[in-house]
C-alpha cells in the first residue's frame, strides 16, 4: 500500500540516520527500504486486484490468498466452480475473470505458475514482517543493555561507597557486599524459578510452536533475572555481564513473540520464531561489547549449535509423533545461515549497537590499544604456542565449573547447604577471596583495561590472579548467582597472555645478552593479553571466530587478525583434544569400575 511504502521509507530513514555511521547509511537505506516496500507489493492474485475489472457483486467472492503450494490449487479449483455456476447475467464477467487468471500466469499452466507466484510473495511478506520485528528487537535490547550496564554501575558505586568501605577499604566487613549481593538473588528466587539460558529458551520456544498454543510467560518472570544480575554484578561478586546482556535480547524476543498484536499481525511460524530468538541473542552481544559482527558469527558459532543440540536432544529424549517429526524438519530450523536470517541478524546486531552506543557512548566498555607485530616470524609460533595453553586453561576453567556446580547440587557437605542460603554461599567466597585479591571482583573492565594500557602486574601476582579468578567464577556459577563468563574468560586469557609474554621476554633477554645482539624481540604486553583473552573465550565457546573478531572489532587494527586467529584456532582445537581424551578416559574408568 502506498501509505506503507511512505512511513517505511521515512522511519527506515530517520532510524539508520540516527544509530548508523555516514559510510553504512546509504547502502543499509536503499536495501531495507527495496525489501520492506518488495515485501508489501501486490504479487497475487486477491479480490482487491479482481475488484478493479469486476462489478461490486463480483467483490463479494472474496477470493482469499494461498498460504501454501499444497492449498492453491484446491482453493484456486474452488472458486472457478463458484465462478462457473454464476447465473446468465454474470457470465460474461466470468468469462473475463477467466482470462484475468490466464494473462496473470503468463498463458502457462496453472499448476506450473501460479504456485511459485504465491510461493515468492509469501516468502517476501515473511521477509519483510521478519526484517521490520528484527529492527524493534535489535533497538529494545539496545536500550534494555544499556539500562542494565547502567544499573550495574550505579549499584556498584552504591554498595562501593558505603562510609563502612571508605573507612577501610580492606576492611572485612566489605568481604559481606557480595554475600548482600547474593541475598538479593535468593529472594528474587522466591517468586518462581528464573528464565532459563540459551538452550533452554530454545526448548520453551519450540513447545510452544509443536502444541500449537502459546503459553505466555510473565515479562516479570524475565525481569527477575535481569535485576539478579544487576545485584550479582552490582555487588562485585566473580562474574560478567554479557551472558546476562544475551538473555536480555532474547527475552525481549520472547515478550515480543508473546504479545497479542504480534500475534494478530503476523502469523508466525518456528522457524521465524527461531530467527528472532537468534536475532535477540546477536543484539544482547552487539550492545554488550558493542561489536556487532562478532554478534553475527556469534549467532553463526554459538546459537546454531544450541538449535541443532537441542534438537537432537528433543529428538532423542522424547518420543515425537510423525507430525511433529515431519513439521520439524520441512521447517529447516537449523539453519540461520541462509541470506534472509543473516540479513535479520546482521540488522538486528547494528540496530541494537547503534542505540547503545549513543546511549553508553564510550563508557562501560573494554578499551584496547593498537597492537603491534615486532617480528612475524619469531612470534607466530610463540601464538600457536599461547593458543595450546588457552585451550588447556579452558578446558580447566570448565572442569572447574562442573565440579563446583556438582558440589552444590550433589549429596556431598556443601550440597546439604539449602538452596536459598547457595548464592549467599557463592557471594562470600567471592568477597573474602577479593579482600585479597580485589581485582577478580567485577569492577566493570578495570583490571583488563588496565593490563591492556602496558600497566603490567608482577608474573607471579598474574598467575594467581588466573587460578584465584577461575575458582571464584566456577564457585558464583555454581552457586546460582546469575552472571555469564564471557567477561571472566577474557580476563583468564589476559592474565595468562600477559604472563606468557614476561616469561618469554625474560628468555630472549637472557639470549640477547648471551648473543650481544637484540635480534629477538617481542611485542609488548597488551598484545599478548589481547590475544590470550581471545584465546580463551574462543576455546571456552568453541567460537574461533568470535573469538577473533571481537578483538578485531575492539582494537580497530587489522594487524591483529594473523596472530588472533592463529592462536584462537589452536585453543579450540587443543580444548577439543583435551575434552576428547578427558571423555574418553571418564568412559574407560566407568567401565573398568563396572567390570569389577
Amino acid at each position: 500500500r502506498p501509505w506503507s511504502k511512505v512511513i517505511l521509507s521515512a522511519l527506515s530513514v530517520r532510524v539508520f540516520a540516527n544509530c548508523l555511521n555516514a559510510a553504512v547509511v546509504p547502502s543499509m537505506y536503499i536495501y531495507m527500504t527495496s525489501t520492506f516496500c518488495e515485501g508489501f507489493l501486490p504479487t497475487t492474485l486477491s479480490s482487491t486486484h479482481f475488484g478493479r475489472k469486476l462489478s461490486p457483486t463480483k467483490q463479494k467472492l472474496n477470493v482469499p490468498q494461498c498460504r501454501s503450494i499444497e492449498d492453491c490449487g484446491r482453493k484456486t479449483d474452488k472458486h472457478r466452480m463458484q465462478l462457473t455456476q454464476s447465473t446468465g447475467e454474470n457470465a460474461g464477467e466470468t468469462t473475463q475473470l477467466n482470462r484475468v487468471i490466464i494473462n496473470t500466469e503468463n498463458n502457462t499452466p496453472r499448476n506450473e505458475q501460479k504456485p511459485s507466484l504465491i510461493k515468492d510473495s509469501v516468502f517476501q511478506q515473511d521477509v519483510a514482517s521478519t526484517l521490520l520485528i528484527a529492527l524493534i528487537v535489535g533497538a529494545l535490547t539496545g536500550i534494555g543493555v544499556s539500562i542494565f550496564k547502567l544499573s550495574i554501575d550505579e549499584v556498584r558505586k552504591f554498595s562501593y561507597s558505603l562510609d563502612l568501605v571508605q573507612f577501610h577499604s580492606s576492611a572485612f566487613q566489605a568481604a559481606f557486599i557480595p554475600a548482600i549481593g547474593g541475598l538479593v538473588v535468593s529472594l528474587l528466587g522466591l517468586a518462581g524459578e528464573f528464565s532459563p539460558g540459551l538452550r533452554g529458551q530454545v526448548a520453551e520456544l519450540d513447545a510452544e510452536f509443536l502444541s500449537k498454543r502459546r503459553d505466555v510467560k510473565h515479562p516479570f518472570r524475565y525481569l527477575r533475572k535481569t535485576l539478579a544480575a544487576v545485584a550479582t554484578l552490582g555487588t562485585g561478586c566473580s562474574l560478567g555481564p554479557e551472558g546476562p546482556s544475551v538473555e536480555v535480547g532474547m527475552s525481549t524476543t520472547r515478550v515480543l513473540l508473546n504479545s497479542s498484536i504480534l500475534k494478530e499481525k503476523f502469523n508466525l511460524s518456528r522457524k521465524q520464531g527461531r530467527l528472532l530468538l537468534s536475532c535477540g541473542a546477536a543484539a544482547g552481544v552487539s550492545a554488550g561489547f558493542d561489536a556487532p559482527i562478532s554478534a553475527v558469527f556469534f549467532v553463526l558459532e554459538i546459537v546454531q549449535a544450541a538449535f541443532i543440540a537441542e534438537q537432537k536432544a528433543s529428538n532423542s529424549a522424547t518420543n515425537q509423533n510423525d507430525d511433529a517429526l515431519s513439521s520439524s524438519n520441512d521447517d529447516g530450523i537449523d539453519s540461520v545461515s541462509s541470506r534472509e536470517s543473516i540479513q535479520s541478524v546482521l540488522l538486528a546486531s547494528v540496530m541494537s549497537a547503534g542505540v547503545s552506543r549513543q546511549i553508553l557512548q564510550d563508557h562501560l566498555t573494554l578499551k584496547l590499544n593498537a597492537y603491534s607485530l615486532t617480528n612475524p616470524f619469531l612470534e607466530l609460533p610463540l601464538y600457536l604456542l599461547l593458543g595450546a595453553l588457552c585451550g588447556i586453561t579452558a578446558f580447566a576453567f570448565s572442569q572447574f565449573a562442573k565440579i563446583a556446580k556438582d558440589a552444590f547440587e550433589g549429596s556431598g557437605p556443601i550440597g546439604q547447604i539449602p538452596p536459598f542460603y547457595r548464592p549467599i554461599v557463592g557471594g562470600l567466597v567471592s568477597g573474602v577471596v577479593g579482600l585479597a585479591f580485589p581485582q577478580i571482583l567485577f569492577f566493570g573492565y578495570e583490571t583488563l583495561n588496565s593490563l591492556l594500557a602496558n600497566r603490567s602486574l608482577p608474573t607471579s601476582t598474574m598467575l594467581e590472579l588466573l587460578v584465584v579468578k577461575a575458582f571464584t567464577t566456577a564457585v558464583a556459577a555454581g552457586s546460582g548467582l546469575v552472571g555469564g563468563t564471557f567477561a571472566p574468560s577474557l580476563f583468564l586469557g589476559g592474565m595468562l597472555g600477559a604472563s606468557f609474554h614476561n616469561i618469554v621476554e625474560g628468555v630472549l633477554h637472557t639470549v640477547n645478552v648471551a648473543m650481544d645482539s637484540s635480534m629477538f624481540t617481542i611485542a609488548d604486553v597488551p598484545a599478548y593479553a589481547m590475544v590470550g583473552g581471545a584465546s580463551v573465550l574462543a576455546a571456552l565457546f568453541r567460537a574461533p571466530l568470535t573469538g577473533s573478531l571481537l578483538v578485531f572489532e575492539l582494537s580497530h587494527d587489522y594487524n591483529v587478525i594473523l596472530p588472533l586467529m592463529a592462536s584462537a584456532g589452536a585453543g579450540s582445537l587443543v580444548a577439543d583434544v583435551v575434552e576428547t581424551a578427558f571423555q574418553a578416559r571418564e568412559k574407560r574408568k566407568s567401565l573398568n569400575s563396572v567390570a569389577w
